[in-house]
């Protein structure tokens, strides 16, 4: 890339919050391994071992049925977090263990050795291994271990969204009380000023709940270590036809954006209510704002590994979703924007998840040759992009999914030839620069409310904008 180039980039990245990073571009990734005979057209064969993020027992779903050993016990009760044991224990092991622990001992561990259940969130069981393990839990068990260790109750893939957003909502509520009893105690001005922050992070989280005159919300992710992690839902997720993740870029720190992405994503959930005839009708829509991972800042352009890191912890929320519904998944749509499509792309490039639909919008490119190595069915990827954003074509993080070769399915975005607002006969009007493809009005947001729901989109003008 030219340095011309890059210093339009950069440009564009402070005076338009591009959701991207510039930076050395990586080599493109080979072309995937042949489909084996059986599966689906994009997707590529999998062990099922391999789906295990930890280094776990042949049969992961029995390992976590296993009986704890007393060194495992003694470990986790005594132990100290630097202890290699305990930081090398297996994840279905120490997942297995911890229901053996009454609440205190519980507690104690979360707090003396809280990296061990950060490190069991990041590298969890498959979600049908968690699954499989609650459900096979005594009530009380169950009520011990979202009470004694919500953060990680609340992080779990597989668990019902109900367990999961009680465990956070008590996680967040008990993190506020500590920072407010560390204000009254912890000398020092830098101290208080990290406090600060973090009860700022906690009060966007709050204010994100928030629902308004919508749907109720969900808290389906939390990590209250800055920058901070959230995933929050509007609608039913439990049964919802239809569900949208819903991924942002660059300068979406859940301390800031949280409540503007959430927002987004309620938008989203309305618009496809009314496209589908109203609330319960058609099988009812989830949309969820997830700022599951590291957004980069000014300071991250230049790298590829948060959008790596972002990969895998879409991978894993993706399969939390098919995972807590197996007998009845959902049709599943991926809705990215800019970086948010980078990570998008390598997540579902890796064969470990996959999605029924994916729309990207604003991307700076991705590390894959065309849709072929998509575990997505080729002809539900879809590309928008606007006139006058600076990061579409680019290229900079490799193919352009809006270029021929790459197969995605653009969609219109222009409207009318407008760039805000609606027209006064009620057409949607176009998207100019980088950040309108979810302005309300928009052809552009109605066409990736269509693609949420299955429905064929607008390669054109819309003749109307009901459901707007």
């Amino acid at each position: 890339m030219s340095a011309r180039v890059l210093a339009l980039l950069i440009t564009a990245a402070l005076a338009v919050g591009l959701v991207g990073v510039v930076g050395a571009p990586p080599a493109i990734a080979a072309s995937p391994a042949p489909i084996a005979a059986g599966t689906t057209a994009g997707a590529r064969a999998v062990p099922a071992s391999a789906l295990l993020a930890g280094p776990d027992a042949a049969d992961p779903t029995l390992a976590a049925r296993t009986p704890p050993s007393p060194r495992v016990l003694q470990l986790l009760r005594h132990g100290r977090g630097s202890d290699p044991a305990l930081r090398g224990m297996p994840p279905v092991t120490l997942l297995a263990a911890l229901p053996a622990l009454d609440h205190g001992e519980l507690r104690r561990l979360a707090r003396t050795t809280p990296d061990l259940l950060h490190d069991l969130v990041r590298r969890p069981p498959t979600p049908s291994t968690v699954r499989s393990w609650w459900h096979a839990l005594a009530l009380d068990e169950r009520d011990d271990l979202a009470a004694g260790v919500p953060e990680l109750v609340g992080n779990l893939e597989g668990l019902p969204v109900d367990v999961r957003d009680a465990a956070n909502r008590r996680h967040l509520a008990e993190r506020g009380r500590d920072l407010h009893a560390a204000a009254r105690s912890t000398p020092g001005r830098g101290a208080q000023q990290a406090i600060g922050r973090d009860l700022r992070l906690l009060a966007e989280v709050r204010a994100a709940l928030e629902p308004g005159a919508g749907p109720d919300r969900a808290l389906l992710a939390l990590d209250t270590r800055w920058p901070g992690r959230a995933a929050v839902v509007t609608g039913d997720l439990q049964a919802a036809a239809y569900v949208d993740v819903v991924v942002p870029g660059m300068l979406y720190a859940v301390s800031e954006r949280l409540v503007d992405w959430t927002e987004v994503a309620a938008r989203l959930q309305d618009q496809q209510t009314r496209l589908l005839g109203g609330p319960g009708r058609g099988g009812g829509v989830a949309t969820i704002a997830w700022l599951g991972y590291r957004t980069p800042d000014l300071t991250g352009i230049g790298s590829l590994a948060l959008a790596e890191e972002g990969a895998v912890r879409l991978e894993a929320a993706i399969q939390g979703i098919r995972g807590m519904r197996p007998d009845a998944p959902p049709h599943l749509t991926v809705i990215a924007h800019s970086y948010g499509s980078t990570a998008a792309l390598i997540a579902l490039s890796s064969g470990r998840a996959s999605a029924d639909a994916l729309a990207l919008v604003g991307s700076p490119g991705g590390v894959v040759r065309d849709v072929s190595a998509l575990s997505v069915p080729a002809d539900r990827v879809f590309v928008g992009e606007a006139p006058w954003d600076p990061v579409v074509g680019s290229s900079w993080f490799g193919t352009d999914p809006g270029s021929p070769g790459f197969g995605a399915r653009p969609f219109g975005v222009r409207g009318s030839g407008g760039t805000s607002g609606v027209s006064a006969d009620g057409a949607l009007v176009g998207v100019s620069g980088h950040n309108g493809y979810f302005d309300r009005g928009t052809e552009s947001f109605r066409n990736l409310a269509l693609i949420g729901i299955d429905r064929p989109v607008l390669d054109g003008l819309a003749t109307d904008a009901s459901g707007r």
